[in-house]
């Protein structure tokens, strides 16, 4: 999932369909980055089912980045203590590979504080992005 104007508010949908092509038998998942929008979940834009299912077939958080100074001190109250710190738009926002799921789930229906998600099924992905973000 890239940024594209066509899917901005459909991520939920775009997600199911992920999740659709695992169980029909689809073996090369693509990895998928996408910013959040707590304002769009809801209603039939259940971000957390659609999480959770995309959890069952494989995907890992790889990583998440946080939103502002607010969201990594959510983060950091969920016990995931930032790999790196950057500074973009005049605020600082950080880098972190340690989140699950409920995590995740929890600040983008609830309280916010993350801007982008990088979910991949390949664990090599993982362990080259932990070296790189040290």
């Amino acid at each position: 999932l890239v940024a594209n104007p066509r899917v901005e508010f459909k991520k939920v949908q775009v997600l199911d369909d992920i999740v659709a092509m695992s169980n029909e038998g689809c073996r090369k998942l693509p990895d998928i980055i996408f910013e959040t929008h707590v304002n769009a979940y809801g209603g039939d834009q259940d971000i957390g089912k659609v999480l959770h299912e995309i959890e069952k077939i494989g995907y890992q958080i790889a990583f998440v980045a946080t939103s502002s100074e607010h969201g990594t001190k959510l983060l950091e109250q969920h016990g995931s203590l930032p790999k790196k710190v950057i500074r973009t738009d005049e605020v600082y926002r950080s880098i972190h590979n340690d989140i699950e799921f409920r995590q995740l789930i929890s600040c983008l229906e609830e309280t916010g504080g993350v801007r982008t998600v990088y979910l991949t099924c390949r664990s090599e992905i993982t362990d080259r992005l932990e070296e790189y973000i040290q």
